[in-house]
């Protein structure tokens, strides 16, 4: 079992307002917060003894998992307006208020509170700082079932069932960043649902 927790401030990357670089030191886009990670490995304790049919099908069975926790790492925001009037919309819109939501308020349609975000003064820069709103965490379980049947002393058949995201939790990876269009906020991908894998693998 291992925890993480950790904070990772940056500016190396592009200058929105050249008169207020200090906005550009906000966490940086691989910025974890909160990372855990645990892994177990177990021997089924069935028909490890004795001999004949129930051994050979039933015994010597191994697990193994790993489960993973990860909070969701820091994105901008843009604009498709150039407000400022500096010939390019490389622009964030205003910030008023924290539109990171709590878990239980966060749905498909609104994974941040986009009525936080409104549009510039005409003239100016938003004085927003960078990567104002995280991405979707990881909550994933991944689980192994193996078995090795001997043939002879140099020659194996290894059975092997994974389950990849075993509880089927929905994975989120994406939200719309743009402010002003239909997809802002709104969660535009996510990972594979519950994938099985088999395999047979003979050794000599």
């Amino acid at each position: 079992v291992s925890y993480t927790f950790s904070k990772v401030l940056s500016d190396a990357y592009s200058i929105i307002d050249p008169f207020d670089r200090h906005l550009e030191w906000a966490p940086a886009d691989f910025d974890v917060t909160n990372n855990f990670f645990a892994t177990a490995a177990y021997a089924l304790p069935f028909f490890r003894s004795g001999s004949g049919f129930l051994k050979k099908v039933l015994g010597g069975w191994h697990t193994s998992g790993i489960y993973a926790i990860q909070s969701g790492r820091p994105t901008d925001v843009s604009m498709t307006k150039d407000i400022a009037g500096v010939g390019t919309t490389n622009q964030r819109p205003q910030i008023t208020c924290n539109p990171n939501l709590p878990g239980d308020k966060r749905t498909p349609l609104e994974y941040f509170n986009t009525s936080c975000f409104t549009t510039p003064t005409l003239g100016t820069f938003a004085t927003t700082s960078a990567r104002p709103v995280r991405l979707p965490g990881v909550n994933n379980f991944n689980f192994s079932l193996l078995k090795q049947v001997n043939i002879t002393e140099k020659r194996q058949i290894e059975f092997q069932g994974d389950l990849y995201n075993l509880f089927n939790h929905t994975q989120f990876t994406s939200f719309g960043t743009t402010f002003g269009t239909s997809t802002f906020g709104v969660v535009t991908a996510a990972a594979a649902s519950r994938e099985t894998q088999l395999g047979i693998k003979f050794r000599w």
